[in-house]
């Protein structure tokens, strides 16, 4: 069987103090992204502004960008 996954973008939403990154990476693997990917992107938007990753195309955006706020962070969808 095939998963799909998508690509999001995340940043962070507000101040580098009030980011969980951990807790961010985590959210991320439950929605389908590996550990490894989750982490980077997490790394990259702590670092550059800005990270992207692939989640599971079956992911609740709702959910997900409840949880991501609350750790620090938001994230977008490209357009294709």
């Amino acid at each position: 069987m095939t998963s799909v996954s998508q690509k999001i973008i995340i940043e962070l939403a507000g101040e580098l103090s009030s980011t969980n990154s951990i807790e961010a990476i985590k959210a991320l693997k439950q929605n389908g992204s590996s550990l490894m990917e989750a982490k980077r992107a997490i790394e990259r938007a702590l670092e550059r502004g800005r990270g992207e990753v692939l989640i599971s195309s079956t992911y609740s955006p709702a959910l997900l960008s409840k949880e991501l706020a609350r750790y620090g962070f938001k994230f977008s969808t490209p357009l294709s």
